[in-house]
């Protein structure tokens, strides 16, 4: 009988109840989040010897439209989406592209502050990786949606 009133109770939240509590979780379970440490090659004949922070990210941009406000934001394809609007890490929803959609519609013509791992070849032919933080600005625009990207929850080489 308890757990019926439980469910009960908790389908008849108000929604500000219910963003309070999300807030809550969020904040416990981003403040249990520890960075992996890997090491890092060194110029020093290619020998791990530092060590720093790599963040996973929980889905990738598989195509940006020209014109769009992806665009404009400086998104590119094939980037790693590593932080959405301090809300979406990676392995902290299911599907986090239902929480991107969601955010998105509830901030157009807002900023959205978007971290993304980027691989660039430097002159050698070596990857290296960068982390960019951009401010994506959901609006409408000549073409579809309010993004103007294709995200994805794997990376299309």
């Amino acid at each position: 009988m308890l757990q019926i009133e439980e469910e009960m109770s908790e389908y008849f939240k108000t929604e500000s109840e219910k963003k309070e509590r999300e807030k809550t979780t969020e904040s416990k379970i981003r403040d249990k989040l520890e960075p992996i440490q890997v090491g890092v090659p060194s110029e020093d004949k290619g020998r791990n010897v530092n060590t720093s922070n790599v963040k996973i990210p929980f889905a990738y941009v598989g195509l940006v439209s020209e014109g769009s406000p992806s665009e404009e934001a400086g998104l590119k394809p094939k980037d790693g989406i590593i932080n959405f609007d301090d809300k979406i890490f990676y392995g902290y929803y299911q599907n986090p592209l239902v929480k991107v959609s969601e955010i998105v519609k509830s901030k157009i013509n807002q900023k959205i502050h978007v971290e993304v791992l980027r691989s660039i070849s430097d002159s050698e032919g070596f990857d290296k990786i960068e982390y960019i933080k951009l401010e994506l600005i959901p609006h409408e625009w000549s073409g579809q949606g309010v993004l103007g990207c294709k995200l994805n929850l794997e990376k299309n080489i």
